[in-house]
């Protein structure tokens, strides 16, 4: 199963899409439906209370952000999201991994009975970081 999730893992990283924000700009809108997830590359985000009002919580390198809309179908954004400074972000969209997860089902039976993606999404975003 070692060898399989590392190929598993590195067909992710091939998904990955670049994206750039600006300070204020909005990553992910409180009340749409999630199809994506976002690993911080570089910069800080900002998760912002429902009304808006205040930050929740700021997010910065290393970390990734809106993991359920991948395993939750037609899951709706509970926060939205803001760039603090300048972003560079890798995205994961649910149609590629539901793509890729086809091809291991072992892999994805896995993520959905121990509830595993946690530690499977930090491991991509290491993975796609460190260029392996």
């Amino acid at each position: 199963m070692e060898i399989e999730s590392t190929v598993f893992l590195k067909k992710i990283a091939v998904f990955l899409e670049y994206a750039i924000y600006v300070p204020n700009d909005y990553i992910i809108y409180k009340d749409d439906i999630g199809e994506e997830m976002y690993f911080i590359i570089d910069g800080k985000v900002k998760i912002l209370s429902q009304n808006e009002s205040q930050v929740i919580k700021t997010l910065e390198k290393g970390s990734f952000f809106g993991e359920i809309a991948l395993f939750i179908s037609g899951s709706r954004r509970i926060c939205s999201v803001v760039a603090e400074t300048f972003c560079h972000l890798y995205i994961l969209k649910k149609k590629d991994l539901s793509t890729i997860l086809n091809s291991y089902p072992k892999i994805e039976e896995k993520f959905r009975l121990e509830g595993t993606w946690i530690c499977f999404m930090q491991t991509i975003f290491v993975f796609k970081f460190l260029k392996i």
